[in-house]
């Protein structure tokens, strides 16, 4: 997924969306900062890339892009160093503080904590439950006999 980091050709400037197919129909999704745009390869749960879907443009021709060129390497020192020369420091004028008083501490008086009551149980009224007694009728097995 490393070579598909980037689409093989970018939308125009005037394109708004937020999802592009470039021409292989590899899926890309709009980010950015501060009107940089930049575009992130979209991934399965599996972060395997959507590959295969209909270009968003497909009459598109991939072009290279200023992200596209080779790095250059940027080094401190430029090749024609001057030599430094001495600043001399501006006067500073004093500025005035005007004073702020600070804010009183509020006293507060602290409570003895509250000594919590024992709960009252209520007792408990047993009510007596009658049971009656069913008789069970069982029937006799009869022998039939037959001739």
């Amino acid at each position: 997924m490393r070579d598909a980091d980037q689409p093989t050709e970018f939308p125009s400037s005037s394109d708004k969306g937020t999802q592009y197919i470039d021409n292989r129909g590899c899926v890309y999704v709009r980010d950015g900062i501060s009107g940089e745009v930049l575009w992130f390869p979209r991934v399965t749960r599996f972060r395997k890339q959507i590959c295969g879907q209909t270009p968003s443009n497909p009459g598109a021709v991939a072009s290279t892009s200023s992200q596209a060129t080779t790095p250059v390497q940027i080094t401190l020192e430029s090749p024609q160093a001057k030599t430094p020369v001495a600043v001399k420091p501006k006067a500073r004028r004093p500025i005035a503080i005007a004073a702020v008083s600070k804010p009183k501490a509020k006293r507060v008086n602290a409570r003895s904590p509250a000594v919590a009551k024992k709960p009252v149980v209520a007792a408990a009224v047993v009510k007596p439950v009658v049971v009656q007694q069913v008789q069970q009728v069982v029937a006799q097995r009869k022998v039939v006999r037959i001739k």
